[in-house]
């Protein structure tokens, strides 16, 4: 019994750890897609004579940082605390201690991250990863906004927004 238990537990905490490894590699794809898809832009419209407004950069920032990084890293925080759970179930049973094996089962799961307190809203920011791909699409809008409005080649007499 506690060999099924003990079992049963690494693999629930093998399986949200997968989880949350295999959502990471297709969050880098994506970030990378984006990242190329910023170059490609800056590449077509170069010599174009097309100003693209400033909010326009700040929009796409915040859709990525908050429709796509933010709940991404929401969902592997969750895995995570999952994983975690299980995997201090599997040492209670593994150290032979079956009433903390029980009482551990009995408890709810780990609650899921709250998304609208304000620890929720930006808290996806301390993580290192996170925090490394936001700054980085950040500074690649800048750059393309520099080299298209400011540096770019421009017809004599254009206005440029400020």
């Amino acid at each position: 019994m506690d060999n099924q238990r003990f079992d049963a537990c690494m693999k629930q905490a093998e399986f949200f750890s997968k989880k949350g490894f295999n959502r990471q590699a297709y969050q880098w794809k994506v970030t990378l897609g984006l990242w190329a898809l910023i170059a490609a832009a800056v590449s077509f419209l170069w010599g174009k004579n097309v100003l693209v407004p400033w909010w326009a950069f700040v929009t796409v920032l915040l859709v990525y940082a908050f429709l796509w990084v933010r709940p991404v890293a929401h969902r592997n925080y969750d895995d995570q605390q999952l994983e975690w759970y299980f995997t201090r179930v599997a040492w209670s049973v593994l150290a032979a201690n079956l009433t903390t094996a029980e009482h551990m089962l009995k408890e709810l799961r780990p609650p899921k991250t709250r998304l609208w307190s304000r620890q929720a809203l930006f808290g996806f920011l301390w993580n290192w990863a996170h925090l490394f791909e936001f700054l980085t699409t950040a500074l690649l809008l800048v750059a393309a906004y520099l080299l298209l409005n400011l540096i770019g080649p421009h017809e004599a007499g254009t206005i440029l927004p400020s």
